[in-house]
């Protein structure tokens, strides 16, 4: 009896063990609804009717501890690239641009026509820039075929709007800044961003001083 109390306390401590880490923020989680933690100047941003954009971690600064953070204060320069409207349609047709036996064989577009078949629709831009501002940035340039979009912000609004936090680091002998967190966007923009360039500036290292 007293062998089968033992073993029982014994699991029940265990079980409080479990849900006291994961309450603390162990990997067994407790919260509900996900979040992206931005960075300390943007506070946290809820991930409810929001999707993640990938591909903008720098691989080079993996396992890099960060010097600290960015002036929250600071304005950044970024630039916005959009996906093409109908990627598979613009590979054949930059195809077809070369093939001789194509009826398109160096039927060059204009800016506009490029737009009007691949660009963005301006319904799209509309919402984008209106995300923007909204998020307090400037808007400095729409490209001409609707497949890019140059605005300034500081670092606590661009870390606030996209739930990103940006980190300085040491790389090359030089002081750059990277995001430690894929950014993310409204569900209803986010299928149209390709890319935020400018969060990261590592590629400066590689440049002679």
């Amino acid at each position: 009896m007293k062998t089968l109390l033992a073993k029982w306390m014994t699991w029940r401590m265990a079980l409080i063990g479990i849900v006291l880490f994961a309450v603390l923020g162990g990997t067994l989680s407790l919260t509900v609804s996900p979040a992206a933690a931005a960075g300390p100047c943007g506070g946290t941003v809820s991930m409810h009717d929001r999707l993640p954009l990938p591909g903008h971690l720098i691989p080079v600064l993996h396992g890099v501890a960060p010097l600290g953070t960015l002036d929250c204060h600071q304005v950044l320069q970024l630039t916005i690239s959009l996906k093409p409207r109908d990627p598979d349609a613009l590979a054949t047709f930059l195809a077809n641009l070369n093939d001789p036996a194509s009826p398109d064989y160096h039927h060059y577009l204009s800016v506009q026509e490029y737009a009007e078949r691949f660009g963005q629709p301006q319904a799209v831009l509309d919402q984008i820039v209106a995300f923007l501002r909204g998020a307090g940035f400037t808007i400095n340039d729409i490209a001409p075929n609707h497949l890019s979009i140059s605005a300034s912000a500081t670092v606590a609004q661009i870390e606030a709007a996209f739930g990103v936090q940006l980190m300085r680091f040491t790389f090359q002998g030089r002081t750059v800044r990277a995001p430690t967190n894929d950014p993310s966007a409204p569900a209803a923009i986010a299928p149209a961003i390709q890319a935020i360039m400018g969060l990261s500036d590592v590629a400066q290292a590689f440049r002679p001083k």
